[in-house]
């Protein structure tokens, strides 16, 4: 966003600059256009100062009931269908919900009848059935 901003600022200017204003017009737009953005910055610090600092960017509260995005263990056993090709990773359909899977034997195509084998984090391990 910084960059944009800059690239904006500069292409203002430059499009004052080509309107035809006379060089102590363009000296003022440039130097209130350097003003404003300091100022802006100047804010940005400040606020960045008052907030409190702990230290890390990670949360020391307890996170009691929170879950990560992992798939149920209850997922082994069951069966769905190819929803892409594995090649061996995809996504599989199971009970009307999408799973992103890796296939255990080799490559599936797209409506080929799977099977899910192990469950390992994110990913769903699949075989053909």
């Amino acid at each position: 966003m910084g960059t944009a901003g800059a690239i904006l600022i500069i292409a203002s200017i430059i499009t004052y600059a080509t309107s035809g204003a006379s060089g102590t017009e363009i000296l003022i737009f440039v130097v209130v256009a350097v003003l404003s953005l300091a100022f802006v910055i100047r804010i940005a610090l400040w606020s960045i100062k008052r907030t409190k600092k702990t230290g890390s960017i990670y949360l020391n509260a307890d996170q009691e009931g929170y879950r990560a995005s992992r798939y149920e263990q209850d997922l082994v056993g069951k069966q769905g269908v190819c929803h892409t090709l594995l090649h061996p990773g995809g996504f599989v359909v199971i009970e009307g919900k999408k799973y992103a899977a890796i296939s255990v034997s080799g490559f599936f195509e797209k409506g080929d009848t799977i099977e899910v084998v192990e469950v390992e984090g994110e990913t769903l391990k699949v075989r053909k059935l």
